[in-house]
């Protein structure tokens, strides 16, 4: 592992989802977002505690990864099973430690909604649930229940012919 963290150098690191990830250092550690991602995270949550703006270390930061993107924590928390319970939780965190920013980020309120289509292109993360259900991303804190990988192609299929 030769990645460079704010902590140190890497000596593991855990892929939650495509664009997240958690890195360990013998010192310390925390999540990386890709770039490309921290768009998503409202921008009073964005560099807490001095770290850029794409990496949140574990002991009180990660709750905004955790906040924002809910879904990438499934099946990681034994004790939140849900996306409503890992959310929760990191509502929880970020009310004691960081209440002006998540303030803040509340007052300004989420991104417009985009179209179906390009939300259903943008799908970057397939997660099967205890039932065995898919859960699909589809921006932040919205997910998809779907029973079969075939319904979502179906699904993405009607609505590509509803654009033309």
């Amino acid at each position: 592992m030769s990645k460079q963290t704010p902590w140190g150098r890497a000596d593991s690191a855990t892929e939650y989802a495509p664009g997240i990830v958690f890195y360990s250092t013998p010192s310390h550690g925390g999540f990386h977002v890709d770039r490309s991602l921290v768009s998503e995270i409202p921008a009073p949550l964005r560099g807490l505690s001095g770290y850029p703006q794409t990496w949140y270390e574990e002991d009180c930061a990660w709750a905004v990864v955790a906040y924002v993107f809910p879904f990438a924590f499934l099946g990681k928390m034994s004790d939140c099973p849900t996306v409503e319970a890992i959310k929760t939780q990191a509502r929880e965190v970020l009310t004691r430690w960081y209440p002006e920013e998540l303030a803040a980020a509340e007052a300004a309120g989420t991104r417009s909604d985009p179209d179906p289509l390009t939300a259903w292109q943008e799908v970057f993360s397939a997660i099967p649930d205890q039932s065995g259900q898919l859960s699909i991303y589809l921006g932040p804190n919205e997910l998809e229940q779907v029973a079969t990988l075939a319904e979502v192609e179906q699904q993405v299929a009607e609505l590509a012919n509803q654009d033309r």
